[in-house]
């Protein structure tokens, strides 16, 4: 898992990486990709985006990607920067085609309702997560992707 910077492309994911780094071995080696954008402020919300991954080293597209990617994260006025600093020779464009999106919103509201309604399961050791964490997965886990919810990764999250 590594925190990446990304643009909505055509309906897509995009974003850049280095050829030779873990991330852009481990997708050159098997294209399913899984990602997952969250909201760390309260109530807490997630889209999660799973998909097969296209690379590309276009030079052209890599500088399109960083530089979009940067006036997202940066604002307009750095875009350039961003984008010459990160669209150089080396780098890839990976693109995310989604096969399936799940999400949950306002989750402390509906986690607080829940906890005076039901006993709360028992802990289970996970090296992946603390307990909370892992109560919320397994919530996400069980609900279905629904058409509506497959639209909702290209708004989510709007830039501050």
């Amino acid at each position: 898992m590594a925190p990446v910077w990304f643009v909505v492309d055509g309906g897509r994911l995009a974003f850049n990486t280095g050829k030779n780094t873990a991330k852009g071995r481990a997708l050159t080696r098997d294209p399913r990709v899984v990602m997952c954008v969250d909201d760390p402020r309260p109530p807490y919300s997630f889209v999660q985006v799973q998909g097969i991954a296209t690379i590309g080293d276009d030079p052209q597209e890599v500088l399109d990607i960083a530089t979009r990617t940067g006036g997202r994260y940066m604002g307009a006025d750095r875009a350039e920067e961003y984008g010459r600093r990160n669209g150089v020779p080396g780098e890839l464009v990976v693109r995310i085609k989604p096969t399936k999106v799940r999400k949950a919103f306002n989750l402390a509201e509906v986690n607080a309702r829940e906890a005076r309604s039901i006993r709360p399961p028992k802990p289970r050791p996970s090296r992946a997560s603390s307990g909370n964490t892992l109560i919320v997965w397994l919530r996400a886990k069980s609900r279905a992707a629904t058409p509506a919810a497959v639209s909702t990764f290209r708004r989510w999250p709007a830039p501050d």
